[in-house]
């Protein structure tokens, strides 16, 4: 049995191998990288799903600031892998639509709004889910003042081919497949809809032999 660990690494600063640690300004480790309440009181923290592997956080400060997950995967209690995956993020206030009165750029709106969804599956069914996100807002007037547009792009290792093949692409056929392939990008308001007819290899079985796999995870992405 394989089982994996997320928490936080170190970044480094510079190409060169093995180059230095990252010197964070006062206030920041790598442990703590991202804005918190000792920058303003509004600010909730940033916490990591170690299950998903979500960096979630809300903040009133602005700024750039680096991140870096560790994912450690261990076999029999021996640790046989780390990967290291560094995010750069670039963190701006008072992103105008109008000035008078002044309303403030916001987020896309996503329908179902949960962060994390589980389901299980019994093997045999199809799997179905959709996802619709909207944004009513304008560009700024400086753009045209035209609707919004919104993108989407969807991850899974059991997608397939191109997002659309049930047969190619992923590590257990059949494949998961989408209505319309990602990315795309569409104003006002998009859907996105998953098929995933499972089978009983997706349970744990193939060819007799038991798999280790068996939780599949899929990742929506939506942004202007």
């Amino acid at each position: 049995m394989i089982l994996f660990h997320i928490a936080g690494g170190i970044p480094l600063d510079g190409s060169s191998f093995p180059g230095i640690y990252y010197p964070f300004n006062a206030g920041y480790t790598y442990q703590s990288p991202l804005p918190g309440l000792a920058q303003h009181p509004l600010n909730i923290p940033a916490t990591l799903d170690t299950a998903h592997g979500i960096i979630s956080f809300l903040s009133y400060t602005q700024g750039v600031f680096v991140t870096v997950t560790k994912v450690s995967s261990y076999k029999c209690g021996q640790l046989v892998s780390e990967i290291f995956r560094e995010v750069q993020l670039s963190l701006l206030s008072n992103c105008l639509i109008t000035n008078s009165p002044n309303v403030f750029n916001t987020a896309p709106n996503i329908n179902p709004p949960a962060p994390v969804e589980t389901f299980t599956v019994l093997a045999g069914d199809t799997f179905i889910y959709a996802l619709v996100a909207s944004d009513l807002e304008l560009l700024p007037p400086l753009s045209g003042s035209a609707p919004q547009s919104i993108t989407i792009k969807a991850m899974g290792m059991e997608l397939g081919l191109n997002d659309t093949s049930q047969t190619t692409g992923c590590l257990i056929p059949p494949c998961a497949v989408l209505s319309t392939p990602t990315p795309f990008t569409i104003p006002i308001t998009l859907s996105e809809i998953l098929s995933w007819p499972t089978s009983c290899s997706h349970a744990g079985f193939f060819n007799g032999c038991l798999q280790n796999q068996r939780n599949f995870h899929f990742v929506f992405g939506v942004g202007r």
